[in-house]
């Protein structure tokens, strides 16, 4: 059901490889502290801001130019978020004739879920200010040790307890 997905939509002024490419570093746009590979399939990754959010996630399709997905797989680490297992993140580039759509959709990202404001408040700053920033030629803005309680603040997440 569409109402049981986040999605976001916007146009890149790059072909639809380089936004694949880009895409498929998400340590440059969405998150420095991302370990792991996130391009070819079975391919794994973690996301980590500490002591907020951990998932893991493996690549299930790579399709060059055309269509990126991950995986939200089981890792059993204590700040897990359960919510975002077995969920998927897809990312889908359609060639336009003054650049590439950028057709992003996190599969179960549900509005009954308890993390559904923060998750969809901190996707759409992380695809603005790092993704799209980033296919726009601008400098990515990613969370960084650093930047990362601040970052937090400013989607609402909060420190696990």
């Amino acid at each position: 059901m569409e109402n049981d997905n986040f999605t976001s939509t916007f146009t890149a002024p790059c072909t639809p490889s380089e936004a694949f490419s880009f895409a498929a570093q998400p340590n440059i746009w969405w998150n420095t502290m991302i370990s792991g590979s996130a391009r070819h399939v079975a391919e794994s990754f973690i996301y980590e801001v500490p002591g907020i959010h951990y998932s893991k996630s493996r690549v299930s399709e790579s399709l060059a130019g055309r269509r990126l997905s991950w995986q939200v797989i089981p890792s059993e680490h204590r700040l897990e978020l359960d919510e975002w297992v077995g969920t998927d993140v897809i990312f889908e580039f359609v060639e336009l004739s003054h650049g590439t759509r950028v057709d992003f959709t996190h599969v179960g990202l549900r509005p009954q879920l308890a993390c559904h404001s923060v998750c969809t408040t901190a996707w759409g700053h992380h695809l603005t200010v790092g993704l799209q920033a980033l296919m726009a030629g601008a400098e990515a803005r990613p969370v960084t040790p650093s930047s990362a309680a601040e970052v937090a603040a400013e989607v609402g997440a909060q420190k696990a307890g």
